[in-house]
């Protein structure tokens, strides 16, 4: 009898030896865990898939991609906790190279308090995007929807990392969607001619670095955030990190030459959103935003803007940023469609499919195309449209007549972007030279062309 009674307390303290170390190891105090367990339903996911990619945003980023490979009905894993945390999902299915990739695409928000697991159902859609392709575009900004098929509805692109922006403390900011470092203060030299913006900027010294210079076009206008009203009044918000970024119809000087004519450089007006050229030697009038290449890279890589020929030391044609443009650039697959093998977006190969019309009737015209065995196609956001512009060439209308489109036209082609300052006009682009304006999407007197575009693969 002693024995079972001595037998009994062995047991017992045993098991409640385990139950403090299982409450050692999960604490029932939630704020003891700088953790969160999630538990991904994912209805109708792909019955075969090679890997997930989990890009989660919010207070603390995480961004996880691993193999994954089983049931693919449910999907759980241990991050950070926090807020308002934004998980963007992609399950991916790899097809023969270069063919293509096939995923599903899925987006949802939750909060996560620490030490919590949390159930997040997340409906994936068919998604596709090229193989092969150099750069990723990013997303415009723009989360409003205005129409069916536009930029706000879609939001093509590579999303934007929370936070856009982080403060280095050291007088700079780095993008964290394109790896840029950038001056922190938007008006350091005043106003200045071209010549002396590209002295400025690459005479700078600034936090530790003296390989600062003046911004191509490309890297200048990614500032831009198509949702706001004004991206500089938005820059030089706290949370992004900038300060007098000028606003309004300021203009800041790119290194870009404008190719039409040289004695003119590419400027960007960052407070109503605009590219356009001005007199290099005109008085002082432009402002000058120095940056360099950030130490980490960022979610997108921006491409060259395909300028060879240097006008003034540190400018575009010098230094030529950026991802380098693969050759051919663009691939005429035989069916009425181009591949630009830089971007891997598949375009309509004719410029003029479509008869002129307003920005409804370019919406409806693009997103009801059916061409190639594809229909799913859509009226383009303003930077796939910009990303066809070759800023070495005067005139990219002709050229891109030379890569396999046909019948570009030298009129403005519309984009699916709202022009956030004036959300009654949207985003057009001149094929030309990339300028690119807005115009009222109603007026008889907006009547632009379509230039369609999907996904390629």
């Amino acid at each position: 009898m002693y024995k079972r009674e001595v037998l009994k307390d062995m047991i017992f303290s045993f098991l409640l030896l385990m139950l403090l170390l299982l409450l050692g190891a999960c604490p029932l105090n939630p704020g003891a865990s700088d953790t969160a367990v999630v538990r991904f339903a994912i209805p109708k996911a792909a019955t075969v898939m090679d890997r997930y990619e989990l890009t989660i945003s919010g207070s603390r980023m995480d961004t996880i991609e691993e193999t994954y490979s089983g049931d693919t009905t449910s999907i759980a894993i241990t991050v950070k906790s926090g807020t308002g945390r934004q998980f963007e999902l992609l399950l991916v299915v790899d097809s023969p190279v270069p063919a293509g990739v096939s995923s599903y695409r899925g987006v949802a928000t939750a909060d996560l308090p620490p030490g919590a697991t949390v159930n997040i159902t997340i409906s994936l859609q068919a998604y596709e995007y090229a193989a092969g392709a150099a750069v990723a575009l990013p997303k415009t900004g723009q989360a409003t929807f205005y129409a069916a098929g536009d930029d706000g509805e879609l939001q093509k692109g590579v999303a934007w990392p929370s936070p856009r922006f982080t403060d280095n403390g050291d007088g700079t900011v780095t993008d964290n969607l394109t790896g840029l470092m950038w001056d922190q203060t938007g008006n350091r030299f005043g106003v200045r001619t071209w010549a002396q913006a590209l002295s400025d900027a690459n005479g700078l010294s600034l936090a530790g670095y003296g390989d600062w210079r003046l911004p191509n076009v490309n890297e200048l206008e990614s500032l831009i955030n198509a949702e706001v009203g004004d991206s500089a009044a938005w820059l030089n918000l706290a949370a992004q990190g900038f300060s007098n970024v000028q606003t309004g119809f300021s203009q800041y000087w790119s290194s870009t030459t404008y190719a039409a004519a040289t004695g003119d450089a590419l400027q960007v007006t960052l407070g109503i959103g605009a590219v356009v050229n001005s007199w290099k030697a005109a008085p002082p009038t432009l402002y000058v935003l120095a940056v360099r290449a950030g130490d980490a890279g960022g979610a997108v890589s921006l491409p060259k803007t395909g300028q060879t020929i240097s006008y003034a030391t540190g400018d575009d044609g010098d230094l030529e940023k950026g991802v380098a443009w693969p050759s051919p650039r663009f691939k005429d697959n035989g069916d009425g469609t181009v591949t630009d093998n830089l971007t891997g977006l598949m375009w309509d190969q004719t410029g003029n499919r479509f008869a002129t019309s307003n920005w409804a009737g370019a919406l409806s015209n693009a997103n009801g195309l059916s061409l190639a065995g594809h229909s799913d196609w859509r009226l383009p956001n303003l930077k796939e449209l910009r990303s066809l512009i070759n800023n070495g060439q005067a005139d990219s209308a002709t050229w891109l007549n030379t890569q396999g489109i046909s019948n570009v036209q030298t009129e403005y082609y519309w984009s699916s972007t709202t022009y956030g300052p004036v959300t009654t006009s949207a985003r057009v682009v001149w094929p030309i030279d990339g300028n690119y304006d807005s115009y009222d999407k109603t007026s008889p007197l907006s009547l632009y062309y379509v230039l369609a575009v999907r996904a390629g693969q």
